[in-house]
């Protein structure tokens, strides 16, 4: 999965055979039948939704309605919440034998959620498993999705804030905006046809890869894995995409000053018209133009960097260095066609379960504040 380039150190060579295992290793056999339940919530609700290995895809629509289509285990619960200021999430490590990869503490600020008290759904737990499609309301103030492999997928998701946290496995995202914070250790993040007002996006061994979207801010990080931010645009503001091990790619759509950073790598460039491109050891600008010129910085301590303009789909005559941002197309397209699903967690005999009993409404006055990540909290 990590796509990196012979030259790079003997650390990351070492990963990139357990890496491109990753997530085959995911591909497990389907759960169980699913069964519905819903509720009805007021505007700007918050939503929790908790895994173990899962499947989980997240949808909206215009009705006041959360619903739930999923295995036993993601049952939901209702009751209020007073609000989200921000997140903390704790220091997250990747261990691979001897060698572990690390991502330090951080605060993510929630912008999008009114003072006092709102509905709120909480969904799963941490050992929950199997497949679920849960629906929510366009206007949803704040998700929450954390899950410690399989799959997370989100949709048309654009009008609060999403934070996302999965250990093992593969986050998509599709014409989903607003503001945002995705955290994945090992695995592939795909963004596709989205516009953010704020992305913050960290990976240890992961890559990411980004398809025609456009950002006012955003600040992709990872430690070992590639970051390709392909025919996008920026609308101003902070724009940083950085990795130690991994390359960096920036294909930009429109004007934008870029200035690329290298340690032990090498820059590239491969622009169709005439730009001027400033170049000094293992540093490159080009100015681009355009109104409001944004600032986009890239850089890579030990990895190559990639400037260009528009996609890499339309670049026919690039050298052989560029293949390794090329390959990260292919390795969507593969970790996609097939159905990622957890394995079924066996039932003990004895257990009795009422029927529809993990799924009848449960009415709360007030949920209890850590159910829902207003704390620290590890995946």
């Amino acid at each position: 999965m990590v796509v990196v380039l012979p030259r790079f150190s003997a650390r990351v060579r070492a990963l990139a055979g357990q890496l491109a295992l990753s997530v085959v290793f995911l591909v497990l056999p389907v759960a169980a039948a699913a069964q519905t339940s819903t509720f009805e919530v007021a505007d700007r609700a918050i939503v929790s939704i908790e895994a173990g290995q899962a499947d989980i895809q997240i949808k909206t629509w215009d009705r006041p309605i959360v619903q739930i289509e999923g295995d036993d285990d993601f049952g939901g619960q209702k009751g209020s919440y007073p609000g989200i200021p921000d997140v903390p999430v704790l220091d997250a490590r990747l261990r691979f034998g001897e060698t572990t990869l690390s991502l330090p503490r951080e605060d993510f600020a929630v912008l999008t959620v009114p003072h006092g008290m709102h509905d709120a759904v909480k969904i799963g737990s941490s050992s929950a498993a199997g497949l679920v499609t849960v629906t929510i309301p366009a206007n949803t103030a704040f998700i929450l999705v954390r899950a410690v492999g399989g799959r997370i997928r989100m949709n048309d998701f654009q009008g609060g804030t999403f934070f996302v946290q999965l250990r093992n496995g593969v986050v998509a995202m599709t014409n989903s905006g607003g503001d945002g914070f995705v955290q994945l250790l090992r695995g592939h993040i795909s963004v596709i046809d989205s516009n953010f007002s704020r992305l913050r996006a960290r990976t240890a061994a992961a890559n990411m890869l980004f398809e025609n979207c456009r950002a006012r801010q955003i600040e992709a990080s990872s430690v070992a894995g590639s970051i390709v931010f392909d025919n996008g645009g920026f609308d101003g503001m902070l724009a940083r995409f950085d990795s130690q091990d991994g390359n960096v790619a920036v294909g930009v759509a429109g004007g934008g000053q870029i200035g690329a950073r290298t340690g032990d790598g090498h820059i590239f460039t491969s622009f169709a018209r005439n730009v001027p491109i400033e170049t000094r050891p293992n540093e490159t600008n080009v100015a681009l133009g355009g109104p409001a010129s944004p600032a986009i910085n890239a850089s890579s301590a030990r990895g190559n960097v990639f400037l260009y303009d528009g996609s890499l789909a339309n670049k026919s005559n690039l050298a052989d260095e560029w293949q390794p941002m090329r390959q990260l197309y292919i390795n969507r397209r593969r970790n996609f066609s097939t159905r990622i699903a957890p394995r079924a967690q066996p039932k003990p005999a004895n257990q009795h379960r009422p029927p529809s009993a993990q799924y009848r409404p449960i009415r709360l006055p007030k949920l209890r504040a850590e159910i829902f990540a207003s704390r620290p909290h590890r995946v």
